[in-house]
């Protein structure tokens, strides 16, 4: 129980530092946090909205790519985030209490944080100028949304141990996230892509979370065939297991280093 009440203690105060830190970071910082994705999926909501001026399979088509964006900017974040954050908090390994996996897990959570606040933003003013934005079934999107989290937060700690003994480790992740960005179905209905490319698609557990958060919203008109979101689950459960496996080898190391 005191183990429990100090590693709380310690995720409380990280988890201020880290939110103080975000918002005074320059003028207007606050601001900007919020901003900088809601601006990055309005835009391409728009842009998107106006080459598919109609619904798209069943679903407006300005929806259907706000729906993509916003649920690949989760694991994302959560991912790009972890590369980052051990680096940046060296000092405070110096205090016992602290460890990098305290640092990394309170990292993922702000960044799940800001990712929710930007959609529940977008999500109203979407449906402040008429757009049907009520999820049908809102469980299955949490489903999705915890997926697509747990996802991340298990390459994060794969990343983020990576990073620390490669520098390049950053310039590979982001080389390879600029195709699965259009590989996971942001902006185009993956079940429209005939066989066997489509197979080869689903492959990526990212296009699971995706389409279920679809479904969810629109359970009666969005109907994505060979979709499995035990997939998305099972492949995360592997990833977060096998981040922890290499932080208990390599702890000392990235407190030491």
């Amino acid at each position: 129980m005191k183990s429990l009440n100090q590693a709380l203690a310690v995720w409380k105060a990280l988890f201020i530092r880290e939110s103080l830190i975000r918002l005074s970071a320059k003028k207007g910082a606050w601001v900007w946090l919020l901003l900088e994705p809601v601006l990055q999926v309005g835009l391409l909501m728009f842009l998107f909205g106006f080459i598919y001026h109609r619904e798209l399979v069943g679903i407006d088509g300005a929806m259907f790519v706000m729906i993509g964006l916003l649920s690949f900017m989760l694991p994302r974040r959560t991912i790009f985030k972890g590369m980052s954050c051990i680096k940046a908090a060296k000092p405070l390994f110096f205090f016992r209490e602290i460890r990098p996996i305290d640092m990394l897990l309170v990292s993922f959570f702000v960044e799940a944080l800001i990712v929710i606040f930007a959609s529940i933003f977008l999500v109203f003013c979407a449906g402040l100028i008429g757009y049907s934005v009520i999820p049908g079934d809102l469980s299955i999107v949490l489903l999705g949304y915890v997926g697509l989290w747990l996802f991340g937060i298990g390459l994060g700690l794969i990343v983020a141990i990576s990073a620390n003994f490669f520098s390049y480790t950053q310039q590979i992740v982001g080389f390879v996230f600029r195709p699965i960005y259009l590989l996971s179905g942001v902006i185009f209905p993956i079940w429209k892509i005939p066989e066997p490319y489509r197979e080869w698609l689903m492959l990526n557990p990212i296009a699971h979370g995706l389409e279920t958060i679809r479904h969810g919203f629109y359970p009666h008109v969005y109907i994505s065939p060979k979709v499995h979101i035990s997939y998305l689950y099972e492949t995360s459960i592997v990833l977060v297991l096998f981040g922890l496996f290499l932080y208990s080898k390599f702890e000392n190391h990235l407190v030491k280093q």
